[in-house]
């Protein structure tokens, strides 16, 4: 049994190598089993120790935008944000070059009017005009911003960067105040029209959504300038809209300048303005002057009832005649003195209640002994009061009055007296 078996094993090993030897003559002749494998498959090199021809094709994937999620900015009021991009494939075998090899650009740069951007730093830099949000607290844009290739292959890829303008303080402005400076205004004008123009450009022609104003004294430390604030009045409170420009608001006013006491002569006087927005802003004052002279008011006499005056007798009668504002210089024309009755020794004369010049009152006498055929009862003698402002070459005409001194003559002491008439006795008396 074991030398069959032992044959056996022979012959078998004789033709495994056989067939061994058959198959590696037959491949080294005819055929490369790695033929059309990778080189580094071929050299036996791992995946991991690929070489540059490993690099990915290039894509927008590649492409990078780094901006904040949204930009807010406010009226009036400049605001920077940092806007940058980035090519992540290497170009020839370097990093890219911003500018060189790729760039990044704010497309729509012109509809942020005077914005800049600087792509090296990626700084844009914007400051929103006043009323860029029109009446509304806020309005939404956007920037549109673009990285993209310069050189093949052609990317590129695009962004909306939402941005929030809040509206600023739009402060309204007092733009006219159509007062004639030029002009003189006198005391006890009345209703001298003019009007204030205010512009507003968060105002909107409804109610509650107008602009105000309020009427202030002027800043000045003269008492008398501020005082003409408490004679602007409003003709309509209610505004009306430019029909020109419907930021401007016009309000028709009055000088009324009637029972108004502001000047012993003339000055200039003057009041200002403000302006309020629906909001509550308000704008910075403006002032406004004018010239006032005084008016001439009639003038007062201490002159009452009939004055006694005895005939045959000297008769002395005081008066006073003034101007209670201390305003005007006053004269008295007594129309020929001489003249008072039928008759007798008079005298007239007024004289100034001060040492100085002329003055707003006159103490004035007269002196008269009436004969003693003056007729018995009363005599009225006119007088002529004029009375002129104080201001020197005013153009004012004279205010010009004229006043009574009435009195009653009554015989003297001395004169005899009537007798008596009889009294009749009743009939039947005893």
């Amino acid at each position: 049994m074991q030398p069959m078996n032992l044959q056996r094993r022979l012959s078998l090993a004789v033709a495994v190598l056989v067939t061994a030897f058959s198959l590696v003559g037959g491949s080294c002749s005819k055929q490369d089993p790695l033929a059309g494998q990778a080189e580094n498959i071929r050299n036996g090199v791992p995946p991991t120790q690929k070489g540059d021809d490993r690099n990915p094709p290039a894509s927008e994937e590649m492409l990078r935008i780094r901006a904040a999620d949204y930009i807010s900015f406010h009226e009036g009021a400049e605001g920077k944000t940092t806007i940058t991009g980035a090519f992540l494939q290497a170009v020839n075998g370097h990093e890219p070059v911003l500018g060189q090899d790729y760039e990044v650009v704010v497309t729509n740069l012109a509809d942020f009017k005077n914005a800049k951007y600087d792509m090296q730093t990626g700084e844009f830099v914007w400051t929103p005009e006043k009323g860029y949000t029109e009446q509304n607290y806020t309005k939404q844009a956007h920037i549109d911003v673009t990285v993209a290739t310069l050189a093949p292959p052609i990317l590129g890829k695009s962004i909306q960067i939402p941005v929030w303008v809040t509206r600023g303080a739009l402060v309204p402005e007092v733009v006219n105040i159509s007062l004639d400076e030029t002009r003189t205004y006198r005391e006890g004008d009345s209703a001298v029209p003019f009007t204030i123009t205010v512009r507003d450009a968060s105002a909107l022609n409804q109610d509650n959504m107008r602009p105000r104003i309020e009427i202030l004294s002027a800043n000045s430390t003269k008492t008398s300038y501020n005082a003409l604030a408490n004679a602007v009045r409003y003709q309509y409170e209610v505004p009306t809209v430019d029909q020109k420009d419907p930021n401007l608001y016009v309000f028709k006013m009055v000088l009324d300048l009637r029972d108004q006491e502001l000047t012993k002569t003339k000055d200039t006087l003057g009041f200002s303005v403000r302006a309020i927005n629906r909001y509550g802003e308000s704008s910075s004052s403006v002032a406004k002057s004018v010239v006032v002279a005084t008016s001439l008011r009639p003038p007062i006499t201490t002159l009452g009832d009939a004055i006694d005056v005895v005939r045959g007798e000297e008769n002395t009668i005081n008066f006073s005649v003034y101007d209670p504002f201390n305003e005007s210089f006053i004269t008295v024309d007594f129309n020929r003195c001489d003249r008072m009755g039928m008759g007798g020794g008079t005298n007239c004369v007024c004289v100034t209640s001060r040492t100085q010049g002329a003055t707003s009152t006159m103490n004035c006498t007269i002196n008269w002994k009436p004969l003693a055929t003056q007729k018995l009862g009363t005599v009225d003698k006119e007088i002529s009061i004029t009375s002129t402002t104080k201001i020197p070459n005013d153009t004012l005409a004279p205010f010009q009055t004229k006043a009574i001194v009435r009195m009653n003559v009554l015989p003297s002491a001395t004169e005899s007296q009537p007798t008596p008439a009889p009294t009749a006795t009743p009939v039947g008396a005893q």
